[in-house]
């Protein structure tokens, strides 16, 4: 790679446009406020540089070093930067418009209050990112992981989210309206104050967010896992919550005014002084709910679970009451389950969080998008049954024949699957962080691109067919080549 002096840039510069500068040495050049509109700079070396308000619209940084380079205020409307290198570069109020940065590496990188609307940021890296107060509108962040990235603030407003990892992220009064979050894993994110009106939430993972006082109005929320999660103030109107998991959440001065509810599970949850009047309940499981105070003029209650809830001081004026049953549907499911077993069903989104089904037979279930979240599997068997996107978090899946099975996507963080049998199982984009695969069958388990990060292999048995994640050194984690 050539290195230049500051004469022979400043030559360049006043050179015929567009500047051709490929896989040149510019590192830590002054090119502030450059003219560099369509040049081509793929494969440059501009780490350091100062590139503070350059004009690099429609530029051409392929593979460029931009590594802790000054982009502030830059603009890059259009630019190429598919796979360059920005790690800890400084981008702030920079113009990334329409931008390509897919496969970037943009780890620690300063995108605060940049405009990164409609910007290609497939594959990209964000880890540690700040993009606080960006402009997001219209990007594409499918499939990315921005677990702990701070968004706070930030206009994702038609956002592509889909399948992304917001797990722990800072969405703090984001503007999420009409994005897309279709199976987004939003576990632990700070969401207060944002708004997700029109947002697509189907399949998404809320599990123990905070929610305070969020604009969720009209949204379809419907089986999606809101568990521990913390709702206070949040605005549900016309949300359709019908077999959401809510159990044991926060759900204090929520507005539900035209809410569905039906076959909710709200179990624990905290719903004190709550207005649920004229809301459809029917078929929801209420058991150990709070409703001190709540009420429940007009609600329809009808097959409702009721168990260990305390009424007596809620408002109950003219209820709807066809059957209040103790027994939800989701128990009556289980004890079909135990008693006939559930080979060949079809039992896709399925609720069955929390249940002892160890030792049935589950071969060949459709179980996709299940929540077996602390579900008791151990020893059951669930050869070539399909899992894709289940949430098994905390599952005792230990001793069970998950031989064939297809678990690809699945969340499996902390589950316990020692000595499972995982013969050519599909692993694949598997969350298995601090999982148990002690003593397990990995042979031919495709597990590429799975997160196993602080899992168990120790005497875990694979085969030269087993996939592992890339770098991921099997024998230094305790697992033994059969």
């Amino acid at each position: 790679m050539i290195k230049l002096t500051t004469r022979q840039i400043d030559n360049l510069l006043n050179g015929t446009k567009p500047l051709r500068l490929s896989k040149l040495d510019l590192s830590k050049a002054n090119l502030s406020e450059a003219n560099l509109s369509k040049a081509y700079l793929d494969g440059a070396n501009l780490s350091k540089a100062n590139l503070r308000e350059a004009n690099l619209s429609e530029a051409n940084l392929r593979e460029a070093n931009l590594r802790e380079a000054y982009l502030n205020g830059a603009n890059l409307s259009k630019a190429n930067l598919s796979n360059a290198n920005l790690r800890k570069a400084n981008l702030s109020a920079a113009n990334l418009s329409k931008a390509n940065l897919s496969n970037a590496n943009l780890r620690r990188a300063d995108l605060s209050e940049a405009d990164l609307s409609e910007a290609d940021l497939h594959g990209g890296d964000l880890n540690g990112a700040d993009l606080s107060g960006a402009d997001l509108s219209g990007a594409d962040l499918s499939g990315v992981d921005l677990s702990g990235v701070d968004l706070s603030g930030a206009d994702l407003c038609e956002a592509d989210l889909s399948n992304a990892n917001l797990s722990e992220a800072n969405l703090s009064e984001a503007n999420l309206i009409r994005a897309n979050l279709i199976r987004a894993n939003l576990s632990d994110a700070n969401l207060s104050d944002a708004n997700l009106s029109e947002a697509n939430l189907s399949g998404a993972n809320l599990s123990e967010a905070d929610l305070r006082r969020t604009n969720l109005r009209g949204v379809d929320l419907s089986g999606v896992d809101l568990n521990w999660t913390n709702l206070y103030n949040a605005n549900l109107r016309k949300a359709d919550l019908s077999k959401a998991n809510l159990s044991e959440a926060d759900l204090r001065e929520v507005k539900l005014r035209g809410a569905d509810l039906r076959g909710a599970d709200l179990r624990g949850a905290d719903l004190r002084g709550v207005d649920l009047s004229g809301i459809d309940l029917s078929g929801a499981d209420l058991s150990g709910a709070d409703l001190y105070n709540a009420n429940l003029s007009r609600a329809n209650l009808s097959g409702v679970n009721l168990k260990e809830v305390d009424l007596s001081r809620a408002n109950q004026k003219n209820i709807i009451v066809d059957k209040i049953i103790m027994v939800s549907d989701k128990q009556r499911l289980i004890q079909k389950l135990i008693i006939q077993g559930g080979e060949n069903k079809d039992l896709n989104g399925t609720d069955l969080s929390g249940a002892k089904l160890s030792g049935i037979n589950l071969s060949n279930v459709n179980l996709n998008m299940a929540n077996l979240y602390e579900t008791d599997l151990s020893k059951t068997n669930l050869h070539e049954a399909s899992l894709v996107d289940a949430n098994l978090r905390g599952a005792d899946l230990s001793e069970a024949n998950l031989s064939g099975a297809d678990l690809s996507g699945s969340k499996l963080r902390g589950a316990k699957l020692s000595r499972a049998d995982l013969n050519y199982a599909d692993l694949s984009r598997a969350d298995l962080g601090y999982a148990d695969l002690s003593r397990s069958n990995l042979s031919g388990v495709d597990l590429s691109e799975a997160d196993l990060s602080e899992a168990d292999l120790s005497e875990a048995k694979y085969n030269t067919d087993t996939q592992w994640p890339i770098n991921f050194d099997p024998k230094t984690s305790g697992a033994t080549l059969a």
